[in-house]
């Protein structure tokens, strides 16, 4: 898929997902913490989205980083190879009932991706570790 493509695939999505919410761009840019200028850039396709503000806008809306990476062009299906089926690994998620370890599934996978796609881990995740907490982060 190309940048281009990408970015409306992108942008058309946003929409989508601000209009779910009632939310305005200006909404999504405080609850980002992005800088209205950066949304204002991205909603009207003169920049594309970078690893950081794709982290800050999915934790906002409360969505998965990977969809986000994905349709923002920054990783795709192929960087897991030909070998992984995606719809295999989402069977398997559906069948972890307890939602910790749902969540420590989901974060090893997105690590996965991101390593795969040549995107640091930690600072994908992007959450500090609390001193005598548990090390698994808590955003994908």
């Amino acid at each position: 898929m190309s940048k281009t493509q990408n970015l409306t695939e992108f942008h058309a999505w946003l929409v989508r997902e601000l209009n779910k919410r009632s939310w305005s761009r200006q909404t999504l840019s405080e609850r980002a913490g992005v800088y209205p200028s950066v949304i204002a850039k991205i909603w009207n396709g003169e920049v594309g989205l970078g690893p950081d503000v794709a982290r800050k806008i999915a934790a906002a809306l409360s969505v998965s980083q990977v969809q986000v990476f994905r349709l923002a062009g920054l990783i795709d299906e192929d960087v897991l190879g030909d070998e992984v089926d995606l719809g295999e690994i989402r069977r398997g998620l559906a069948q972890i009932t307890d939602p910790g370890d749902r969540e420590r599934v989901l974060n090893m996978v997105a690590a996965a991706i991101w390593a795969a796609a040549g995107v640091r881990g930690d600072a994908v995740v992007g959450q500090p570790v609390k001193p005598g907490t548990d090390d698994t982060p808590k955003d994908v």
